[in-house]
């Protein structure tokens, strides 16, 4: 699963571009088109801390989220040492050999800048945006529409059971854009609850990065996904008999 959603976005991007489409911020449209092997930049934290020094506003509200802290979760980390699998550390690691724990500092990184936003490695690395242009970069820019729909979240939150294949009956272990596709909230995307608009006078179409995902109380993810009422009574129950002894 490591790097699919830059790959896939920017794999359709290229076709874009070879129409015409748009490949920098200067509206050059000299953008190589990514190949589907290609490992971004050899030391990802690097690249990624050189990210946050340009874009320190969006790097705060990134720092403060989960996809920043996904390897270092203490809820994941319990999982992992039950089972150590790389098909695991593969998304919450991604920047890391997933066949061992991710060194520091990029354990560190997380789901971060340059998992979402970096097509490929070297000289012709791009930054994958959905947004419009905002004057010249010094760096190539991809801007994808697509990149602001379900598509660029399916990547990495709808997959099946790693062992699935195996038993010729795969099975999804994570169907959060499928559920949302079927519930009444399927018109609403998912970045206008969980990236809302808040505009800045440097940025007056930013969307937020801190990546909120409310868990208690009543919002509207409870209308997003569905839920199984009894199973969750259920479990509510259990809570209250354990918390009150």
């Amino acid at each position: 699963m490591r790097h699919i959603l830059p790959i896939v976005l920017a794999l359709s991007v290229g076709a874009a571009i070879g129409r015409g489409g748009e490949a920098r911020s200067d509206e050059s449209s000299r953008m190589p088109t990514p190949a589907p092997q290609a490992r971004r930049d050899p030391e990802p934290a690097t690249a990624n801390a050189r990210c946050e020094r340009c874009h320190e506003d969006v790097a705060r509200e990134w720092r403060a989220s989960m996809h920043a802290q996904s390897d270092s979760d203490p809820v994941y980390r319990r999982a992992l040492a039950i089972e150590p699998l790389p098909f695991c550390r593969a998304c919450h690691a991604p920047e890391a050999d997933s066949c061992a724990d991710a060194p520091a500092p990029l354990s560190a990184v997380g789901v971060g800048c340059v998992t979402c936003h970096v097509t490929r490695a070297g000289p012709d690395a791009a930054t994958l945006t959905a947004g419009a242009s905002m004057g010249i970069a010094p760096h190539s820019v991809v801007r994808d529409p697509a990149f602001a729909t379900p598509v660029a979240c399916a990547a990495c939150h709808e997959f099946d059971f790693p062992e699935g294949a195996s038993h010729g009956a795969p099975e999804q272990m994570q169907s959060t854009v499928s559920e949302h596709a079927t519930s009444p909230l399927s018109g609403t995307s998912c970045i206008d609850c969980h990236m809302p608009r808040t505009p800045t006078p440097r940025r007056p179409g930013h969307r937020s990065h801190v990546f909120a995902a409310p868990r208690r109380g009543p919002c509207a993810e409870r209308a997003a996904v569905p839920l199984d009422r009894e199973a969750d009574a259920d479990s509510r129950r259990c809570g209250a008999r354990l918390s009150h002894g």
